[in-house]
């Protein structure tokens, strides 16, 4: 047991000095190493702030769209109520059935419009990381980077390490927005009456 105890020791120990010999022999090593705030070039980036914006205006769009609807559906429940009294028991039951049809086929249009908005939200901002990736990727190879490390799970480094601010002026210019077309999501048409 004490064999396994040492080994353990002795090859910790040998690779805590390769380490020391490759960043001191190689001064220059360490300056193929950059670090990147991911979040702030995500949050910071043109076309991520042209998504929000796109997102909410389809958003009250359909909802304006559903509101008609349920008001349609509101004066159509009120006149049949009124009609009630005037109708057989079947063709009553008959059209009350139709009427729920036409409620249970807006609240599927809603659901429907929420996950295709959620889709294409999605979408979007996985054109943004494509993006991302492929600017970070073209700097690193540009700059002859060998590792770009995410700033969150570094403690401390100095600015020149930085590269945000060069990645979020060349995603800028890669992707300067994304056009968001919700009726490309889904060509059924959930407006219907």
């Amino acid at each position: 047991m004490r064999w396994v105890y040492a080994s353990i020791l002795i090859f910790t120990c040998l690779g805590g000095l390769k380490a020391q010999q490759i960043t001191s022999s190689g001064g220059n090593q360490l300056s193929r190493v950059a670090v990147i705030n991911i979040q702030q070039v995500l949050r910071l980036s043109s076309a991520t702030k042209n998504i929000k914006p796109q997102l909410e205006t389809l958003r009250i769009e359909m909802q304006k769209k559903i509101r008609l609807r349920e008001k349609s559906l509101k004066t159509q429940n009120e006149a049949l109520q009124t009609q009630r009294s005037l109708l057989s028991p079947q063709v009553y039951e008959q059209r009350r059935r139709e009427f729920q049809e036409k409620v249970t086929a807006l609240q599927a249009d809603a659901r429907s419009f929420r996950k295709r908005l959620d889709v294409l939200g999605r979408s979007a901002m996985e054109r943004v990381n494509e993006s991302f990736r492929k600017v970070t990727s073209q700097l690193a190879a540009e700059w002859k980077l060998q590792m770009i490390i995410p700033r969150a799970t570094v403690i401390y480094v100095q600015p020149s390490f930085d590269i945000t601010d060069e990645v979020l002026k060349r995603l800028d210019q890669e992707l300067p927005s994304v056009t968001l077309n919700l009726e490309a999501t889904d060509p059924k048409n959930t407006t219907q009456n």
